[in-house]
């Protein structure tokens, strides 16, 4: 009787221990004990892979898809903007000149201040009018999806325009504090659109005088002075 009775005992705690460990093994999963990997033959043989414990991101499904929120966009600011200027200089007959101008900006600093360089260029419907600029700016906004800034600008360059027959020549230059919004619409794609104040100066001949000297019969002089306007300009254009 004692035997079957030992018997009985010593396989009831063999399977106690069995079921105990197989509780340890599914409570923690692929993180089971290192020293267990040692008992597997496949470790013997070199075969399994060694212990590494997870980094806690893996423990977020939504991390290891990507679906985690990235910053809001336009929080570093606009980079690069291709926009439609308009702005009027002075006529040479006086009054405005109005200038239709495609204009390209790069924004090397584009945080809280920004710096910008530009190239500019266009005409005029009058007097077959060219202008060709490169401009600096400086200025300061405050990064959100609705960007307000605040820029001020210098551009300088070259204008032409034929002027009793005589095609002129010369420099222009051109400051302006302008005021405006960037909406971005996704990640640094954006609209950008701006009003600002400008002063545009550009060295051009009196065709008043030149024309009351050509009637007269005398020969007219081409002497360049400056010529200066205050107007408003606008600005729209997209942007990244």
């Amino acid at each position: 009787m004692r035997a079957p009775l030992f018997l009985a005992l010593v396989l009831a705690l063999t399977a106690a221990s069995e079921i105990s460990a197989l509780a340890r093994s599914v409570s923690l999963g692929d993180r089971a004990d290192p020293l267990d990997e040692l008992e597997d033959p496949k470790c013997a043989r070199g075969e399994c892979r060694p212990f590494r414990p997870r980094p806690f991101e893996d423990d977020d499904p939504k991390l290891g898809r990507g679906l985690v929120p990235s910053a809001p966009p336009g929080r570093a600011g606009a980079r690069l903007q291709l926009s439609y200027r308009f702005v009027t200089f002075s006529d040479p007959y006086g009054g405005g000149l109005p200038f239709h101008l495609v204009e390209l900006d790069g924004y090397p600093v584009s945080r809280y201040f920004r710096l910008g360089i530009s190239v500019s260029a266009g005409g005029a419907t009058r007097y077959d009018a060219w202008l060709l600029e490169i401009g600096l700016s400086a200025g300061l906004q405050y990064p959100a999806r609705v960007t307000p800034f605040l820029d001020l600008r210098m551009a300088a360059g070259v204008i032409a325009a034929k002027i009793v027959d005589h095609q002129v020549v010369s420099y222009a230059y051109r400051p302006t504090l302008e005021a405006g919004l960037d909406i971005f619409l996704s990640r640094r794609a954006h609209l950008t659109v701006a009003v600002g104040w400008s002063h545009p100066v550009y060295g051009g001949v009196d065709a008043r005088l030149i024309e009351a000297a050509i009637a007269a019969k005398q020969a007219p002089r081409y002497d360049v002075h400056d010529f200066a306007f205050d107007t408003v300009t606008v600005r729209a254009g997209l942007g990244l």
